[in-house]
């Protein structure tokens, strides 16, 4: 999905779908793209972070419905070869990734939240923003967080609650990054809840550890293991801030290993973005390194 004013930026070769869009079944894979305004920008009474849930569901998105999987990611994530030839029968997601900051008070919260929507919440916490699998319940939990935006956000973050307190004149310690619910990351707790009505206690129990949501700046860990990568608050390579402020402008990729996750994503972000040099260099070691295999092939003793 792209915004109307996004569209400039797409490379060319890939095409504009309308909502009547049928998959090219058993066909090579395809770049494209449908043009989609999102939910806040049609109502700005939702967190604009709602606009990458609601845009698997809402009008328009009807096509979606012909796809056995989707994958639900952040933008600064990076999809790697693992999920070549990759079909979860249900909804994976990554179970260690920390939400919670090892502060009760947030479990506690979402516990409530959970309870006046009236969702059992099953003590499931700390879950990676990225899903992948069944596309329909993919689709119903981008449903259900969408649909518990505007509520979440009055119970924890609204008026006469700790972190809005009518005596206050700032944001309270408890309420700020890293002390305890904090409102800039309310996607994140209400996916979690979504994931805790939806999925099974068996699906829970059986999640496969190190697929979703994996940092980005180990040097030796194989691409193929892990099936998405995720750009953290770091400041080593890869780095996202760093690479934001064009820090990476007169990198040199000569030696980048393409085939390790830290040189994976180094590579995929600065020849998208026609940053650093030698890229190309990289492009021919990446080559002579996988002989005449494809990346399944490469990988296949590898993940």
């Amino acid at each position: 999905m792209a915004h109307p004013e996004a569209v400039r930026n797409i490379p060319e070769e890939c095409k504009e779908i309308e909502e009547d869009h049928l998959p090219n079944y058993g066909q090579p894979g395809e770049c494209l793209y449908k043009v989609y305004v999102g939910i806040a920008y049609r109502d700005n009474s939702f967190d604009s972070y709602m606009n990458s849930q609601e845009c698997l569901f809402g009008p328009g998105s009807q096509f979606l419905s012909h796809y056995k999987v989707l994958l639900r990611a952040d933008m600064d994530t990076f999809p790697t070869p693992r999920l070549l030839g990759f079909w979860p029968e249900g909804v994976i997601a990554d179970k260690g990734y920390g939400t919670m900051m090892g502060k009760e008070s947030i479990k506690e919260a979402l516990r409530q939240l959970a309870c006046a929507a009236g969702i059992n919440h099953q003590e499931w916490f700390n879950i990676g923003s990225s899903w992948y699998g069944d596309g329909r319940r993919v689709r119903n939990l981008a449903k259900l967080t969408v649909a518990l935006n505007k509520f979440g956000r009055a119970h924890m973050f609204g008026p006469g609650t700790p972190c809005r307190c009518a005596e206050c004149v700032s944001i309270p310690k408890e309420c700020e990054w890293g002390g305890g619910p904090y409102a800039g990351v309310l996607l994140l707790y209400l996916q979690e809840i979504a994931i805790n009505k939806i999925l099974t206690p068996e699906e829970w129990n059986t999640l496969p550890p190190g697929v979703l949501d994996q940092g980005v700046t180990d040097s030796k860990r194989s691409v193929c293991q892990p099936g998405v990568l995720h750009c953290m608050h770091n400041a080593e390579p890869f780095s996202k801030f760093a690479f934001a402020m064009g820090k990476y402008r007169e990198n040199d990729m000569a030696e980048l290993n393409i085939t390790i996750t830290r040189d994976y994503a180094m590579f995929m972000a600065l020849s998208s973005n026609k940053q650093g040099k030698n890229g190309n260099i990289a492009l021919d070691n990446f080559y002579k390194n996988i002989g005449n295999y494809t990346w399944p092939e490469y990988c296949k003793d590898r993940s």
